[in-house]
């Protein structure tokens, strides 16, 4: 079977650091087709960054609001499909690629989903002084331990230790910054769009992790600018963020009282507190009312707005 990959990238006010991705494609991979799902309406600027790469096959689509990471990626992918593409790369725009991508696709012989080492937010060169390799964007499972320990010291808790370069490791999850499968097993079971920002690249890797199963291999595959687009978000991402948490660890937990769930973001807000993190006091507040609504009636809380033009914040259906 002839390979034809094709690159989901979702965009929020990343027109910046798409020209570095989009350049990095071209140069590694430019036989791949791009879909770019714009959720912030910058889909002329974005198609000027684009037309500076002419011999990449790269289309920008318009999402008609900001409809969330796991819905833009399954719009990019539903058009990917039908343009033919055999296999899926979920890429960050924020993420500039050092490698051919396509040099994974082995892998899927052996697991569902797959990544490489994303070097830039653990260490400068993602090195260990050994020569092993601490990834940035693979994780602990997240169990409902876990998030509370998560909750104490923070997310360096979560990562995975290091891995031997050119080795497969098989891992609990890996970010949706890269993400590769074959477009049928994508197909068959797409991202979670209950989720409208982070935690729909956990849910999905738990399912391929019950399946064949989610690796990393020993290699820097891109350099990530990570959390570009959470900062571009004033404060949306961080309450986006803990209602995707609240509603990843209810469906992991149903039986359990939604008063333990609730604890760890009521001690996540005082350690946050006390340790000065940058959302600041107002947003750490309105997250913890949103996670209680959440709690209460599941599903109800949307963060995000359809409507670009919509400023009154995070909105929480009746039910």
């Amino acid at each position: 079977m002839q390979v034809r990959l094709g690159i989901a990238v979702v965009t929020y006010h990343s027109a910046e650091t798409l020209d570095l991705c989009l350049r990095s494609i071209a140069e590694h991979c430019p036989e791949a087709v791009v879909v770019v799902a714009e959720n912030s309406g910058q889909s002329a600027e974005l198609g000027n960054v684009a037309a500076k790469y002419p011999d990449l096959d790269a289309t920008i689509t318009d999402s008609g609001g900001n409809i969330g990471f796991a819905r833009g990626v399954n719009l990019a992918a539903g058009i990917l499909d039908e343009r033919g593409c055999t296999h899926l790369l979920v890429l960050n725009p924020d993420v500039e690629l050092v490698t051919d991508p396509t040099t994974l696709i082995r892998f899927l012989d052996e697991v569902d989903v797959v990544g490489g080492v994303l070097a830039g937010a653990v260490a400068e060169t993602g090195t260990e002084p050994d020569g092993s390799l601490r990834p940035s964007n693979a994780k602990r499972a997240i169990t409902l331990g876990s998030a509370l320990v998560q909750a104490v010291l923070g997310t360096r808790f979560n990562s995975i230790r290091s891995i031997p370069v050119n080795a497969l490791l098989r891992v609990p999850q890996i970010d949706g910054a890269y993400m590769l499968q074959t477009m049928d097993y994508f197909r068959a079971g797409p991202l979670d769009e209950r989720f409208e920002l982070y935690y729909e690249d956990v849910e999905y890797c738990d399912r391929a992790r019950n399946a064949r199963g989610v690796a990393l291999f020993g290699e820097i595959v891109g350099r990530h600018a990570a959390g570009a687009s959470y900062r571009s978000s004033g404060g949306v991402g961080y309450l986006a963020n803990r209602v995707s948490q609240a509603r990843y660890l209810l469906g992991k937990y149903p039986r359990v009282p939604r008063f333990v769930v609730w604890l760890v973001f009521f001690v996540e807000r005082w350690t946050r507190a006390v340790t000065r993190q940058a959302e600041g006091g107002a947003s750490r507040a309105q997250a913890l009312k949103l996670v209680g609504q959440e709690l209460r009636n599941p599903g109800s809380v949307r963060v995000l707005q359809n409507q670009r033009a919509a400023a009154r914040g995070p909105q929480v259906d009746a039910q």
